[in-house]
């Protein structure tokens, strides 16, 4: 009895011993990060720097049903602007003109956007997928090959953009920017850097697109906060606005340093425009196309 005693001593001693041990688990693979010093002063009864928000919605996903549940929530009086797109599904045949089937499209989304009840500005985006023709308009094929003559392809994107931009117009719209590609970090969508640059340098033309001497051209649109700056890099020269990455979180988390200069002085002094994305103005200007905006 004694010795049984013993061995059900012994027995409970280990397993309180190996219950006291660390056991290996997933969680070992994230180290805690020591709490750093995240105190933030400010004065409350300062005056401070007036930031108007310019809020605006997306038609680039048509419903109407989104569109009055978003005005119910914000009301109209506060909406300046709307993103509607380009569709590279036809081919412009004649300059400054849309074919039907664009033009019933694009009606449809300034339907939406007639919802808002007063002319707001435009912003133009691509709405591309597996609808565009790739023999006019580029992109991958069964290989992931990407097909299309870039000269051709990006006069090809050069005339629907200033055509959907002409369309907008002749409703009496201001059409304030356009971005040319969508995400085109992402591989899959067929939309490579030099076609992307050598469409920007087309409606930087102003002798052949007059009417782009008052739009923006925006870039580089990237999905990929991490793309952003390089993307930006490569075709800067022809853009007008810094129009940085899709995802507005990881944005606001890095604090989006100046893209001119990462590292400097300034990279504090810059403004967030959202239009599901987050795009960089020019800080301190006084033109009203360099208010922020932010799609709710």
């Amino acid at each position: 009895m004694k010795n049984k005693a013993t061995a059900i001593l012994c027995c409970a001693m280990l397993a309180v011993s190996a219950a006291a041990q660390s056991l290996p688990s997933s969680w070992d693979l994230y180290p805690a990060t020591a709490i750093g010093d995240r105190s933030l002063a400010f004065d409350i009864e300062a005056e401070g720097v007036s930031l108007p928000i310019l809020w605006g919605f997306d038609t680039a996903w048509n419903d109407e049903a989104n569109m009055l549940r978003g005005l119910r929530y914000t009301g109209s009086d506060i909406i300046g602007v709307a993103r509607v797109s380009f569709q590279p599904w036809a081919e412009i045949t004649e300059k400054g003109v849309l074919p039907p089937m664009l033009q019933e499209n694009l009606n449809k989304r300034m339907k939406t956007v007639g919802m808002i009840g007063h002319k707001v500005d435009i912003a133009l985006n691509l709405d591309g997928g597996e609808p565009t023709i790739k023999e006019i308009y580029g992109g991958l094929d069964a290989d992931k090959n990407y097909i299309g003559n870039p000269d051709e392809v990006a006069d090809a994107y050069a005339r629907l953009i200033d055509a959907t931009a002409a369309a907008v117009q002749a409703k009496g719209y201001r059409v304030v920017s356009a971005a040319p590609f969508n995400e085109p970090d992402y591989f899959w969508n067929g939309t490579p850097i030099n076609i992307f640059n050598e469409i920007n340098r087309r409606l930087k033309n102003f002798d052949e697109y007059p009417r782009f001497a008052d739009i923006r051209i925006s870039g580089g649109n990237t999905l990929n906060c991490d793309q952003a700056l390089p993307w930006y890099s490569e075709l800067k020269e022809c853009l007008y606005c810094k129009y940085i990455a899709h995802r507005t979180a990881d944005i606001l988390r890095r604090h989006s340093p100046d893209m001119d200069n990462p590292t400097g002085s300034q990279r504090h002094r810059r403004r967030l425009q959202l239009l599901l994305h987050s795009q960089l103005e020019n800080p301190g200007s006084d033109d009203p196309l360099d208010q922020v905006e932010l799609t709710p």
